[in-house]
């Protein structure tokens, strides 16, 4: 009996996982088909609009995200769909930034990187609370020093922003799966599970794209 509900958590918490993952797959397709379908239009001034559009939009979905389980789970899909077009908006100038080489190797790279935390995050039984909170608010000082940076124009703070960044944002990854982990097991009805799987898996896409980004600014081949 024992042994038969061991084998019913694992298989339980390895669909939940599964469910997280497919969730990230579908978002990084949705980000980068909602580029690909603004670059397609060759008119910059438009992905020029449609980035702010992705900015404002992001936000403000973000500032909702505490409803979200309020929703059923189909009103939670489309609130992810919604989210992820968003950025695709926000982050459709790569493509006239920079090469398809370029693209390519960072999103090949940035995958890589959230497989790798996510695996240790989802089996290393140390607890990463502590250097996930600390890695949290390093995070907050690199937006901070963003936004100072916006006025100053200096490629060497954005270099220092890079390279921090693809720093933390590896540990958020696999803080956020060991927190979804933690939460898979907390006394939780099966469609708060379903629901903790699409929104978990949005922040695992924001930290992808960040790392993605990152690796693009530091050794991405722009277009002449």
């Amino acid at each position: 009996m024992r042994n038969e509900k061991i084998i019913h958590t694992n298989t339980g918490i390895s669909r939940y996982f599964a469910s997280i993952y497919q969730n990230v797959g579908l978002g990084i397709m949705i980000v980068a088909s909602t580029i690909l379908f603004v670059y397609s239009l060759h008119n910059p001034r438009m992905a020029r609009t449609a980035q702010m559009l992705g900015m404002f939009s992001s936000i403000i979905l973000l500032i909702a995200q505490g409803v979200t389980f309020k929703l059923n789970t189909s009103q939670v899909y489309m609130y992810f769909f919604f989210y992820n077009v968003s950025l695709g908006l926000l982050l459709n100038p790569i493509a006239y930034i920079f090469t398809a080489t370029s693209i390519f190797r960072a999103l090949f790279s940035a995958s890589i990187i959230l497989i790798a935390f996510s695996y240790y995050g989802q089996n290393t039984e140390t607890d990463l609370t502590n250097l996930g909170n600390m890695s949290i608010k390093l995070l907050v000082g690199i937006i901070c020093l963003s936004f100072i940076n916006l006025l100053l124009g200096s490629s060497a703070i954005e270099f220092v922003i890079s390279l921090v960044s693809l720093l933390i944002y590896p540990v958020l990854i696999a803080y956020d799966v060991q927190n979804l982990s933690k939460l898979y097991y907390a006394n939780i009805d099966s469609e708060t599970k379903e629901k903790l799987a699409i929104i978990g898996s949005i922040s695992l896409i924001l930290s992808f794209l960040r790392i993605m980004i990152e690796l693009l600014h530091i050794f991405g081949e722009r277009k002449k």
